[in-house]
Formats: structure tokens, C-alpha cells, sequence
């Protein structure tokens, strides 16, 4: 397993994207806080996915009228996530840091993930001082210029937001405020490596993401 780290600025969000300065062409799991769990789900996501980018999120509001869930973050989420893109940094840009949080100042990397398709959220942690994994999926919804403002007025508007229909209620259960997320199916392969390590499985998913549609 190779390196991570806990970061705050703009280099969290870069660190996790090919397309960087002085990039290898390969991603770096960063975030701007990471625990040992969070740092685990990250690298697991990015292994599965190839070495796609892995999000660390904060789950912040939900509207259940409408089935949405508000990821956000401080500035962790790679600017691929803007539209899918290993090529551009296009849909992304620089915002600096709220005071209130960062006194020091510095960018966020921000955006509004507007690449559709199929996510995988998922966390190891910790419950009775026993490891275990929790996954589920969900579908990104991407907003209008109008909706993303509406939205995001009531949610720290200069972090990058990702807006999700899921598959399942998962404030019910998930023991974070910090799920991790991957573009992409991955449920089966979490699945097969609870059971390789020998802990609890947890799917959170009462439909799948075609029933979302």
C-alpha cells in the first residue's frame, strides 16, 4: 500500500488527481481530515478502481423529499470529479479558504461534480473496537447553474459539492460524518474484501442505482 496523508488546501484535492504539477500520472490519497479509517477507505477505492481518484466527503444536509444527499468537503475532492476528465482541470477552480476554519488562509478546490453516472460510497471503521466496512451506491445528480446556487447557499458555497441520489438512508446507520466515494460499481469487490479480511460487511442499499433513474 503506498502513501497517504492529511493536508489542508488546495494540495489535498490536486494530490488526488492525475493531472497535477509535476504529476506521474497517478493519484495520491490526501485529505484534509483523514483518519486512519478514512485513509484506508480512500486507498482500497482508488486500488479497486484502477487508481481512479477516491473523494473524502463531509455529509453535510439531505433532502428526502427529493432523495439528496449534500457531499462536501474543505477542498479534498480531485478536479476530475468536475466532469470526468484526466486531461483538464476544467470545471474547477481556486476559492480561498473561510476564516473561520483556515485563518491562515490558502485555496480550496472547488467545483460542482457535474460527471453523471454510477458512485460507490463506502468507510471502514470502528464499532465495539471491532473493524468492519460499510459500503452502498448511488447515482450523481448533476444541478443546473440555478440549482447548484440555490443548493449550495445553505452549505459552505466556496467548497466543492457533490450532489448524490443513494441507494439507501445511510444517516440511519453510517458511523461518520466522512464517507468516502468512487466513480463507478464497486459494492461486489467491498463486498469479497470484508470477507478476505475476515470483517463485518455492512450494504446499506435498499434499491439499486438503475431504480433511481
Amino acid at each position: 500500500m503506498d502513501q497517504s496523508l492529511s493536508s489542508h488546501g488546495p494540495d489535498a484535492g490536486l494530490l488526488n488527481n492525475k493531472l497535477r504539477p509535476e504529476t506521474d500520472g497517478s493519484t495520491f490519497v490526501c485529505a484534509t481530515e483523514a483518519d486512519d479509517g478514512a485513509a484506508l477507505t480512500m486507498q482500497v477505492l482508488k486500488l479497486l478502481s484502477g487508481g481512479e481518484p477516491a473523494g473524502f466527503n463531509d455529509l453535510r444536509y439531505w433532502d428526502p423529499a427529493r432523495g439528496l444527499y449534500w457531499f462536501v468537503n474543505s477542498g479534498a475532492l480531485a478536479p476530475y470529479f468536475a466532469e470526468g476528465s484526466h486531461e483538464s482541470l476544467r470545471g474547477s477552480w481556486s476559492e480561498r479558504q473561510t476564516y473561520m476554519y483556515f485563518h491562515e488562509g490558502g485555496g480550496t478546490c472547488s467545483m460542482v461534480v457535474r460527471k453523471p453516472g454510477v458512485v460507490t460510497w463506502a468507510r471502514f471503521s470502528y464499532r465495539d473496537r471491532q473493524l468492519y466496512l460499510c459500503a452502498g451506491r448511488g447515482v450523481t445528480d448533476v444541478p443546473s447553474a440555478e440549482q447548484w446556487r440555490e443548493r449550495s447557499s445553505r452549505c459552505s458555497p466556496d467548497w466543492p459539492h457533490w450532489y448524490l441520489k443513494l441507494c439507501g438512508r445511510i444517516e440511519w446507520y453510517v458511523n461518520s460524518n466522512h464517507p468516502m466515494t468512487v466513480c463507478g460499481d464497486y459494492l461486489a469487490e467491498l463486498k469479497a474484501l470484508a470477507e478476505e479480511l475476515g470483517i463485518p460487511f455492512e450494504c446499506y442499499d435498499h434499491c439499486s442505482p438503475a431504480d433511481l433513474n
